[in-house]
């Protein structure tokens, strides 16, 4: 999936999320991705090289949030920790949708669609690195 596609669907999905949750703490994410509200329960992907707590390609999940800290855990290793706005805006995006960089090395549980099919840039390989990112080929569909 092309980079717009991927910061049009995250913007869309959590916007969505955010208007069905009913708690007070929602914080908005100047990020230079996507703007966003960020509530407990909010899915992130880090993408930073140079921070030592959000590591490239970590799947996080903001399990607190205040104006001056956001707590996130790590759901690959388990580790909590708190970070500023600011830190959540420069190293972390929405992860409801991603691209194939973004995955490389991972299977993924839940639902994979594939986007994109039709593009002139999309090829075999790409399938094949997209399938082989499920646990289970039921949950996999291909969007044209």
């Amino acid at each position: 999936m092309s980079h717009k596609k991927r910061r049009m669907l995250n913007e869309r999905l959590q916007r969505k999320a955010a208007a069905a949750y009913e708690g007070e703490d929602k914080l908005w994410i100047e990020a230079p991705d996507v703007s966003f509200h960020c509530f407990p329960g909010t899915k992130l992907i880090g993408c930073n090289n140079t921070f030592k707590k959000i590591v490239n390609g970590s799947f996080l999940k903001v399990t607190s949030v205040s104006p001056e800290t956001i707590g996130l855990l790590d759901e690959d290793t388990g580790a909590e920790f708190d970070v500023s706005p600011a830190q959540i805006a420069k190293h972390t995006r929405l992860s409801w949708a991603l691209t194939l960089c973004s995955v490389q090395g991972r299977s993924l549980s839940g639902t994979i669609a594939v986007h994109d099919a039709l593009s002139r840039y999309f090829t075999a390989v790409h399938l094949y690195v997209a399938l082989s990112r499920a646990t289970d080929g039921a949950n996999v569909s291909v969007v044209v």
